[in-house]
């Protein structure tokens, strides 16, 4: 199942899944070995839903450096054109890409001592309230 075309479509649409929640807001974890994203693999996606819709998705990845982030960034700007930088402050950087009815989001913690530095990518559509992180 490719993720992009989860959006919009009723939650049942991931009846394999737990689901964490009420039937109005939730999420379910499905794994990477269940989805396929032209950008992203090989890692667990949070799916988002409100009102039995799927309104997001954020995938978390371990960050292998700088190349990892970049590469990612550079993927999304060739495919949405420039980024709004949303912030860049002492936990870490987050742009934004706004397309066709979606925003796409893209993170980067800073590197603390003990703690894995993370990227974190969503989509998510524009019609919904849901904060999707």
């Amino acid at each position: 199942m490719q993720l992009t075309d989860l959006l919009n479509k009723p939650i049942s649409t991931l009846t394999d899944y737990d689901k964490n929640g009420t039937k109005d807001y939730g999420y379910c974890i499905v794994p990477s070995r269940h989805y396929s994203h032209e950008i992203i693999m090989n890692e667990d996606s949070f799916v988002y839903y409100e009102n039995n819709k799927i309104k997001g998705y954020t995938i978390n990845v371990n960050d292998n450096g700088k190349k990892t982030f970049s590469s990612i960034k550079q993927t999304l700007v060739d495919k949405f054109g420039k980024s709004v930088k949303v912030y860049d402050n002492a936990f870490g950087v987050q742009f934004e890409w706004n397309k066709n009815k979606k925003k796409y989001t893209l993170s980067k913690t800073k590197q603390f001592q003990n703690i894995k530095q993370k990227i974190i990518f969503s989509e998510s559509i524009f019609d919904n309230n849901l904060f999707v992180f």
